[in-house]
């Protein structure tokens, strides 16, 4: 006997709601959260940097300006663990769906596109002030 293929679930299954519904909403709420640290973290940083009060009294400028770089940095790596989880949650859900349903989740695609362009970004940027934060500032002060 010949070993059972899988069956695609199109429109017309029975419980396609209910599947479909629960592949689409497990990715957008991912897609949020990356969204949601992206900014909470930039923020954060900011504020930091900018307002006197949210900094320990103990750190200089310098010190807390180069932590914010590391900062920046651990938040691209979460972000970048995340987008592998929704690219194989996406993975998952092209051998359950047929192809013309798979196409409606398939904007999550370019969304992980950009949050990955987005975390490239905030890599390089959180290295470098991690790595030649003091030196930028002291710069900046010169100047």
């Amino acid at each position: 006997m010949a070993p059972r293929l899988p069956e695609f679930i199109g429109f017309e299954h029975s419980k396609f709601t209910e599947i479909f519904s629960s592949y689409n909403s497990t990715l957008k709420h991912r897609v949020i959260l990356c969204w949601f640290v992206l900014v909470s973290v930039f923020i954060f940083v900011c504020l930091l940097n900018t307002v006197e009060v949210f900094r320990p009294a103990q750190e200089s400028l310098n010190t807390w300006f180069e932590r914010s770089g590391a900062i920046i940095g651990a938040c691209a790596i979460f972000i970048e663990f995340k987008l592998k989880l929704i690219d194989s949650y996406l993975d998952q859900a092209s051998m359950v769906f047929k192809p013309e349903v798979f196409k409606k989740l398939s904007k999550y695609e370019s969304y992980k596109k950009y949050l990955h362009w987005c975390a490239l970004t905030y890599g390089i940027i959180g290295t470098l002030i991690w790595s030649y934060g003091s030196p930028f500032l002291v710069f900046i002060n010169e100047l």
